[in-house]
């Protein structure tokens, strides 16, 4: 698979994290997996997700959520009428512009929760969608471009993670190589194995319904929030405290766009979210490795390979590596 520009820190990132979050390959070096790994773009997710039909009735999945219909049932509005006809002719109210007292999460076939960004989606977008998309119903252009501008305004009203302060990093007179170590140590001891990528589980669960994919995607997430935690338990050189904030922070923020992934069967829009967010925070992530070997760099650190500490100095290398390449 060819991966562009945008995608490889995605790729990098995923592939580091997960080898060492427990991944075999750790030790062997998780950069020359980049060629191999096959992570589906964010665009391609959200494309995807847009025009999925389920049962094939003219109204999308995450449109049947909205409207309390069937996505596994094409006349569940009206046995002698496809509920996409029945949403084009006006026949169909959004529930969460019903007044209800159902708070079901369920899904499919259900109203969304009060408190759920899938209902905030319905009450904010859907008007606006309903009444500017004219009498035809859009193309899948139109749609991905209405869901993608819907997605980046309701992104923008959610504060990015930022889990940890300076004053919680445990400041140090140890050395670059012990706090690699360490780093290391602390990472392996939180790890959640995983043999796909995140974005590659949760391909599964929108393609293929695969529950057990949503629940991996709901381990990874508490995976590197522990990850996270651990990292803050350990001891850090002076000069290496704002890089190991920095990546600790991005590890909490993946928690929450893997986290938001998960939510794909109970909160949708909350998916689309996870979406829309991923390859931001799998950016920083690549970034904040990156960073983390400038300081490893610039403190002469000498690991030995096959001692504990080197995998964690040979990821940062090779996310600084890959990410300093021109684009083709």
């Amino acid at each position: 698979m060819a991966h562009s520009p945008r995608t490889i820190p995605l790729i990098v990132a995923s592939v580091v994290a997960l080898a060492l979050m427990g991944g075999a390959y750790a030790l062997s070096g998780p950069i020359p997996f980049i060629d191999t790994v096959t992570a589906e773009s964010s665009e391609a997710l959200l494309r995807a997700y847009a025009a999925k039909d389920s049962d094939a009735d003219g109204l999308q999945d995450w449109q049947e959520t909205l409207y309390g219909t069937d996505p596994e049932n094409p006349t569940s509005f009206r046995a002698d009428l496809k509920d996409g006809e029945a949403a084009n002719q006006g026949l169909l109210t959004p529930r969460s512009f019903e007044s209800t007292n159902e708070t079901s999460t369920d899904f499919p076939s259900a109203a969304a929760a009060p408190s759920s960004l899938t209902e905030r989606f319905a009450q904010k977008f859907l008007a606006q969608y309903l009444t500017t998309r004219g009498a035809n119903p859009p193309t899948e252009e139109e749609m991905l471009s209405f869901i993608k501008e819907a997605v980046a305004e309701l992104q923008a009203t959610r504060a990015a993670t930022t889990a940890f302060t300076s004053s919680e990093v445990m400041i140090s007179n140890s050395t670059l190589e012990s706090y690699a170590s360490a780093a290391e140590r602390a990472m392996r001891q939180n790890a959640v194995p995983a043999d796909k990528t995140d974005l590659d589980y949760f391909a599964l669960a929108l393609e293929k319904d695969d529950a057990a994919s949503l629940a991996k995607l709901k381990s990874i997430s508490g995976g590197y929030a522990a990850v996270a935690a651990g990292l803050m338990e350990v001891n850090v050189p002076q000069d290496a405290a704002a890089a190991h904030l920095g990546l600790c922070n991005a590890l909490m923020r993946m928690s929450v766009a893997t986290d938001d992934l998960a939510a794909l069967t109970d909160d949708p829009i909350r998916a689309l979210l996870g979406i829309g967010g991923y390859q931001q925070y799998e950016a920083e992530l690549a970034n904040a490795y990156a960073r983390m070997h400038e300081v490893l760099a610039a403190g002469g650190a000498v690991i030995p390979e096959g001692t504990e500490g080197y995998a964690f100095m040979k990821a940062a290398e090779g996310a600084a590596r890959v990410l300093s390449q021109p684009a083709p």
